[in-house]
């Protein structure tokens, strides 16, 4: 999966994938009323992107680069801590004085590890988009991925499995 003409079939198919959870993340949350329809996405291997940042959904308030400068910025965290200490969850090194938050999940490999992430919903609902994300991909299992959310207390995620999937 690490080659590169996959690489781009597989960004192509990860992308729709990331964007019809965080759709459904959107609309399940509600919230669309509280202008908040997209949100920025970016995929890494190992510490580089593999496309440029793009946009999921619409944002409507103006903060398209925003989000995604800070989806990138979830990116590259979780893969040094990833190597550096095992992290699986860009929340697991959030740092809200730094701007550093949630939303970026570890999508596991068996040749090389991939970085997934959003930002411009609400934290824990980036975060659980990307967890859907990876078990709708078929990278993770239900069990994996509430695992991963109840470390770091995803309420979003573990209120509402049976919703998606």
């Amino acid at each position: 999966m690490c080659g590169v003409v996959i690489d781009v079939e597989f960004l192509g198919f990860v992308k729709k994938v990331a964007e019809q959870a965080t759709l459904d993340v959107i609309r399940m949350m509600n919230l669309a009323s509280e202008n908040r329809t997209g949100a920025g996405f970016v995929m890494y291997r190992y510490f580089k992107p593999l496309s440029d940042p793009i946009i999921l959904g619409e944002i409507i308030n103006g903060k398209e680069e925003v989000y995604k400068e800070f989806a990138g910025e979830k990116c590259h965290r979780l893969a040094t801590m990833h190597r550096d200490k095992g992290h699986e969850l860009s929340s697991q090194s959030r740092d809200p004085k730094q701007k550093m938050w949630g939303g970026g999940v570890l999508l596991p490999g068996e040749d090389c590890s991939y970085y997934i992430a959003i930002s411009g919903l609400p934290e824990m609902c980036d975060e659980a988009a990307m967890l859907i994300t990876t078990v709708r991909l078929g990278m993770r299992t239900v069990e994996d991925a509430t695992r991963l959310a109840h470390i770091s207390n995803n309420e979003v995620f573990l209120d509402h499995l049976e919703e998606w999937f």
